[in-house]
């Protein structure tokens, strides 16, 4: 692990909010994709579409729609 990875992980620095923000829309939009059951991302899905930002919000739903019907 290199020493920025251990620093983040071990919380010695945190993620700008931007960082972070991006991130969850990048596991959102994984989970969406079809490589995993609904039964497994639904949980994740529902915590995601409760999230303080729009982006990952917005996505969350959006996935839980098409699963939903």
């Amino acid at each position: 692990m290199s020493e920025i990875g251990w620093k983040r992980a071990s919380g010695e620095s945190q993620m700008k909010p931007e960082q972070l923000e991006e991130t969850k829309l990048g596991i959102v939009k994984f989970m969406s994709s079809g490589i995993l059951g609904e039964q497994e991302i639904l949980p994740h899905l529902i915590v995601a579409a409760a999230d303080t930002r729009f982006s990952v919000a917005n996505a969350a739903d959006s996935a839980l729609k098409r699963i939903g019907g």
